[in-house]
């Protein structure tokens, strides 16, 4: 299974290729990331899903799948994922409650090397595992997490800190950001243009009124980032 970056609606969004479907919130239509999956199907268990007691016993009919608040949308895929098949059909969901995750995402650029028994239920030091009530650690893994940023990182997104400097009205700004193929930081200074700066940080004048920044990533395809603003009213 695999998790794509939207700059469309700033998320990590899943999608299975093999199979071409992803899963989408039914009020929104905003499809949803591995983490949330499993946070719904969460909704429907009766009990945490454990070595002693798994989800599959948990959930013995598939009819009990049909109350999880999501959606599909598939593409022309000959076995449909709502399907009775058990390889094919709508048990897949089970599948996406204990949610594992390699320590690296930067296959598509450093293929290999892969980590061992990327589809195993079995344990490794190389995954990390995220957890919750009823999807609680397991302990053949070694590290575990349910912190959402860390399953959740933003990516391509400017974020700004800014601090005071020895020159009155004048506040240093320093970016950061996670942007694959980052290229440069452009900034545009209330109704201005938009400018490149450097990454080492630079300084934001203020005048007297209303001062609006905004900064974004741009990466070496050309393809921008969303903004990120900051505004101050400077009184002399």
């Amino acid at each position: 299974m695999t998790e794509v970056w939207s700059n469309d609606f700033d998320k990590w969004v899943f999608l299975d290729s093999t199979r071409d479907y992803y899963i989408y919130d039914p009020d929104t239509g905003i499809p949803l990331s591995l983490v949330e999956i499993s946070h719904r199907l969460a909704e429907v268990m009766p009990g945490p899903a454990t070595w002693e007691f798994p989800v599959q016993w948990q959930l013995p009919e598939k009819s009990m799948l049909d109350g999880v608040r999501i959606a599909y949308r598939e593409g022309d895929n000959e076995h449909t994922v709502l399907s009775e098949d058990e390889i094919e059909g709508q048990e897949l969901l089970t599948f996406k409650g204990h949610v594992q995750m390699p320590l690296r995402n930067d296959f598509a650029s450093r293929p290999h090397p892969l980590p061992w028994r990327v589809s195993s239920n079995w344990g490794s030091h190389q995954f990390y595992c995220h957890y919750s009530e009823m999807f609680p650690r397991k302990e053949e893994y070694q590290h575990h997490t349910n912190r959402w940023q860390d399953f959740n990182p933003t990516l391509h997104q400017a974020e700004l800190t800014l601090s005071e400097t020895a020159g009155p009205g004048v506040l240093r700004v320093d970016v950061d950001t996670e942007t694959p193929h980052f290229d440069v930081f452009l900034a545009r200074v209330d109704s201005g243009d938009w400018r490149p700066y450097p990454t080492t940080g630079f300084e934001w004048r203020l005048h007297e009124g209303l001062n609006r920044l905004c900064v974004k990533t741009r990466n070496r395809a050309g393809v921008c980032g969303p903004e990120s603003r900051a505004s101050i009213v400077a009184n002399r």
